[in-house]
C-alpha cells in the first residue's frame, strides 16, 4: 500500500477530458502544481492522470472525496510518482474492475 502523498493517480478519466477540465475537477481541494495525462494502457486499460497538489492536505481531501468527470466517478490512489508505482496501481485497478 502506498503511503499518503501529495501526488494522486486518477483512474477512469474520460478520453475527451483535457488538462483544464481535470484541473477544474480537482482544484476545489487545493492548489495544483501539475497535471500529467498519461497515455492509455494496453488491452483497453482506462486513461490515467497524475495530479500533483502543492501540499499533502489537498491531496488527502481529494482522495477522500467523491469526484466525477463526464458523469462518471473517478478513482484515486496515492502515488510515489514513479513508473513502477503507476504500473502497480494500474494493475490493481484493472484487477478490481474485472472482478465486478
Amino acid at each position: 500500500m502506498t503511503r499518503e502523498s501529495r501526488h494522486l493517480i486518477v483512474f477512469g478519466v474520460p478520453d475527451s477530458s483535457q488538462e483544464d477540465a481535470i484541473k477544474e475537477a480537482f482544484d476545489r481541494f487545493g492548489p495544483i502544481e501539475k497535471v500529467k495525462i498519461l497515455p492509455g494502457g494496453e488491452d483497453g486499460e482506462e486513461r490515467s492522470v497524475l495530479v500533483d497538489f502543492m501540499d499533502i492536505k489537498s491531496a488527502i481531501s481529494a482522495h477522500e472525496a467523491s469526484v466525477s468527470m463526464g458523469g462518471e466517478d473517478v478513482r484515486t490512489e496515492y502515488s510515489e510518482t514513479t513508473l513502477a508505482s503507476l504500473n502497480r496501481s494500474r494493475r490493481k485497478w484493472q484487477d478490481r474492475r474485472s472482478d465486478l
